[in-house]
């Protein structure tokens, strides 16, 4: 009945479609034509005429009655050739309806062609090309190795071909452009250009090089991870194929899960083995810790040796070097603040007396200089820590409306202060986006230093012997009582637990938290509670893996407070720095000491050092975005992510008060010490 009802309205749909294309006719054009034509007649015909006659020399009563002649006779022929147009318009548009209806039911029953993108018939063309294979199989075997380890399951054909067109495509274009402009300008400069087209066809080896790379340290930051869940499974029957199977569909797991595709790929597609997929991606795989996991597996497995036994020694030399990992990590953090120190210190300083003795435009790239520091330590920190990546979500549209709002009328209002406009500005954008993100960056250290109580309870419930499923519902409906929890984890189990009661399997529920360690716990426990034969000992191993992991972070942080000290203090040293520079610039100038005469290089010359309040109003504004770029590298070492700037405002806020501060002593230093000076 429903089928019948659909091709029925598709039907009607297309007699609907045929009839507005039979009347779109050239006599239906006409007759839309000659309406617009009556109803110009109607609104402006007696005035248009009315003045064309005066204009020709028509006294004004003869050209108004003239004038209304001409428009009656124009209009009831208007109206006769659009009412005769209408009809005809009608008539062929009944004679073409037929033909057009068949046409679209033909249309409509043949299957439509999509059209395909630019870049694709680009691609197809550079392959049917005889003239072209030479570069796209040079370009491939450059290309092979990188695209087929960055994560990303592309051909390397596809790409060597794609970026083969670009090359060809800039070629042919920038030759002709280069020699033009060598002609007009005179300059062999210009023959610059033709270095843009190697470099297109060379970009692709820089890009995929650099995605392998970092695909293989998210390989292997996963690799324990992974060596944990497959000791527990191998303990419960279950073979690492089986895990990756498992792998393959969980959002937990990032890199791994791209590994495990394209072995399940192997297997299921192309009917090899699954100890000969394994070995195939050892052999081939770029990480060398991941390829010596899965070659010394299945030496195991071939041999007949004990898998559990090396899965555990595994697994224990892993959490060894996740350890290892956050002390190198926390070292790396001291370098850092040294190497800040050094950047914000220096560099300003420099620039500040390179303005006074060559010029003050110097003094102007101190506006951009935070921004460019601020985005190395960045880059350092994001290289060198772990990357176990929390869920940290925050709309960007209201805080920085927020911000601006609040920066905007203060510069404008008070454009003496203009420092603080911008920092205020910045402090409200930072607040407006802690006020979003503050409690999930709680809720994910709550939920982390929930985790190792939380499996310890339930594999108690399981040695007195409850089932997984028991002790989970059981640990869920102690956790209000249970002081040992905290409320960001409270939140989560219970929410897992009353899925499972609402109806869901145990690896249907989802665990909603922020927490990436939190989610690998809880798919951890999932994939135990679906294999089956849960044992006390499972649960230890998985209790002294998240224990340690736990207490390596801890640790960590714990390690780098000094660097959030130092962040903290910043403000202060970088002000008393740059402002002690500023007035010892302003005192040399009033002391003379920056005339032409007063100078030891001779009276030619002397050097600017007053600096103009446009000048001084940049430098304060350098130390307020300092502060605030410092914080927010600070809050990304600490606390993993640049959205809870909780640093940030706290920096800000510092500098705000040390410029303002320093604005009203620069008075009182100037008498103090201009004497000596």
């Amino acid at each position: 009945m429903s089928q019948t009802k659909q091709k029925k309205g598709a039907a009607g749909g297309r007699e609907a479609e045929a009839t507005v294309i039979a009347f779109m006719n050239r006599y239906l054009l006409g007759a839309v034509l000659s309406a617009a034509a009556v109803i110009g007649l109607a609104l402006f015909g007696r005035s248009t005429f009315g003045f064309l006659f005066i204009r020709l020399g028509l006294s004004a009563s003869s050209a108004a009655a003239t004038a209304d002649g001409v428009v009656l006779g124009l209009f009831a022929s208007a109206s006769a050739f659009a009412s005769i147009l209408s009809i005809a318009a009608f008539f062929d548009a009944k004679r073409r309806y037929p033909a057009t209806l068949k046409l679209l039911i033909e249309a409509g029953a043949a299957p439509k062609k999509k059209k395909e993108p630019f870049r694709v018939e680009l691609t197809r063309w550079v392959l049917s090309e005889d003239r072209f294979q030479d570069v796209v199989r040079f370009t491939e075997s450059s290309l092979e190795k990188d695209v087929l380890f960055s994560g990303e399951f592309e051909s390397p054909l596809i790409v060597a071909a794609q970026y083969t067109a670009y090359f060809i495509i800039s070629l042919i274009a920038l030759i002709p452009i280069t020699i033009t402009l060598f002609l007009l300008l005179r300059t062999p400069l210009v023959a610059a250009a033709l270095a843009v087209p190697p470099l297109i066809l060379f970009y692709p080896q820089l890009t995929y090089r650099n995605k392998k790379s970092d695909y293989s340290r998210a390989v292997e930051d996963e690799l324990p991870f992974f060596a944990a869940v497959a000791t527990i499974m191998s303990s419960a029957g279950l073979t690492i194929f089986a895990t990756l199977q498992r792998v393959a569909h969980t959002t937990v797991f990032r890199a791994f899960r791209g590994e495990a595709s394209v072995i399940e790929r192997d297997v299921e597609l192309f009917g090899r083995a699954p100890l000969d997929a394994l070995d195939e991606r050892a052999r081939t795989h770029p990480n060398r810790m991941f390829s010596a996991f899965l070659s010394g597996y299945t030496s195991i497995v071939k041999s007949g040796g004990e898998v559990e036994a090396y899965l555990l020694q595994r697994v224990r030399e892993y959490l060894d070097w996740l350890a290892f990992r956050w002390r190198q990590y926390a070292e790396k953090a001291a370098s850092i603040g040294e190497m800040m120190l050094t950047m914000y210190f220096i560099v300003p300083v420099f620039l500040i007396f390179g303005g006074a003795l060559v010029g003050s435009s110097l003094i102007f790239l101190l506006i951009p200089l935070p921004l460019i520091f601020a985005a190395l330590l960045y880059s350092s920190i994001s290289t060198s820590r772990p990357r176990y990546p929390d869920t940290v979500s925050a709309k960007l549209i209201l805080p920085i409306a927020v911000g601006v709002g609040v920066a905007v009328p203060l510069i404008l209002l008070v454009p003496s202060y203009s420092y603080a406009g911008v920092g205020f500005g910045l402090i409200a954008f930072a607040a407006a986006l802690d006020v979003q993100t503050a409690s999930q960056v709680k809720s994910i250290n709550e939920v982390e230093e929930s985790l190792p109580i939380f499996i310890r309870e339930i594999t108690e419930y399981r040695k007195v012997g409850y089932d997984l499923l028991k002790s989970l519902s059981k640990t869920s409906r102690d956790a209000d009582n249970n002081k040992a929890y905290k409320p960001g984890f409270k939140v989560v189990l219970q929410d897992f637990v009353g899925q499972i009661n609402l109806g869901r399997t145990v690896g249907q529920a989802v665990a909603k938290t922020g927490s990436w360690l939190g989610r690998f716990v809880f798919f951890s426990v999932q994939a135990l509670a679906e294999a089956g034969n849960v044992t006390p000992a499972l649960l230890e191993q998985l209790g002294e893996f998240t224990h340690r992991f736990v207490e390596a972070k801890r640790q960590t942080r714990a390690s780098i407070r000094l660097f959030k000290m130092l962040g903290i203090m910043m403000p202060i040293l970088l002000s008393i720095s740059t402002l002690i520079t500023v007035f010892m610039l302003q005192s040399f100038a009033t002391s003379g000491l920056g005339s032409a005469a007063g100078t030891p290089f001779g009276t030619t010359t002397g050097f600017n050092l007053q600096l103009t309040p446009l000048e001084q109003a940049v430098i304060y504004i350098f130390i307020v975005t300092s502060s605030f770029s410092v914080g927010l590298v600070i809050d990304k070492a600490t606390e993993g992510t640049i959205l809870s700037p909780t640093t940030s405002i706290i920096a800000t806020a510092i500098a705000i008060a040390a410029v303002a501060g320093f604005a009203h002593l620069q008075p009182l230093l100037k008498q103090t010490l201009g004497s000596s000076l």
